[in-house]
């Protein structure tokens, strides 16, 4: 037997979404464990980002470690406006770039 690894690209998550282990689920045809990077609790940034797996299999003897990897879209933050106590008026001020703008 061969051993085999399937990973299916997972959902796309929301830029601040800590990244958590229902992304972790790489299978295997034969027994072993699997490391994963970046670790559970990751904040990743936003585009597309690379996750990795390592598999150990429990029958060295017969079967090496092997890699995988798949793609996770990580969605921009969307800002939708200050909350209170700041009060905008339902409008966006528009600065220029890297100006300093007084909050009061």
């Amino acid at each position: 037997m061969t051993l085999q690894i399937t990973w299916s690209n997972p959902q796309a998550i929301d830029y601040g979404t800590a990244f958590n282990s229902t992304k972790q689920n790489a299978q295997a045809n034969v027994l072993g464990s699997f490391a994963y990077d970046p670790l559970t609790g990751t904040v990743l940034l936003s585009g597309t980002q690379t996750l990795k797996a390592t598999f150990t299999p429990t029958d060295t003897n017969n079967y090496n470690s092997a890699n995988a990897q798949v793609t996770l879209a990580v969605n921009p933050y969307s800002f939708t406006g200050f909350v209170q106590p700041v009060d905008m008026g339902s409008v966006f001020n528009k600065v220029k770039l890297g100006s300093t703008v007084p909050v009061k």
